[in-house]
């Protein structure tokens, strides 16, 4: 669960450009408690889509409100890139 009543929140955090070929950031999906920091997945481009997608790592699961954040998150992420490609 991710709701901050648990005891956590679910963080975004993009990534340092390591490849200079890729023109998307890569965000880094993670959760901070008590016991520290844990990743959860990333949300990257596809290209193939033309939208931001999610990749949950192995062994983690999810409840409706955590993917309801990461649903808003990538939503904000694709009108974001559209209008950045529209001006162009």
């Amino acid at each position: 669960m991710c709701e901050r009543s648990k005891g956590y929140e679910l963080d975004f955090v993009k990534e340092r450009k390591t490849d200079k070929s890729r023109k998307t950031p890569i965000y880094t999906v993670r959760k901070e408690d008590a016991r520290g920091v844990s990743r959860l997945g990333v949300i990257k481009f596809r290209g193939a889509w033309r939208q931001y997608v999610f990749y949950p790592d192995e062994g983690t699961y999810w409840n409706h409100e955590c993917l309801d954040k990461i649903i808003a998150f990538m939503l904000d992420s694709n009108v974001a890139w559209r209008e950045a490609h529209r001006r162009k």
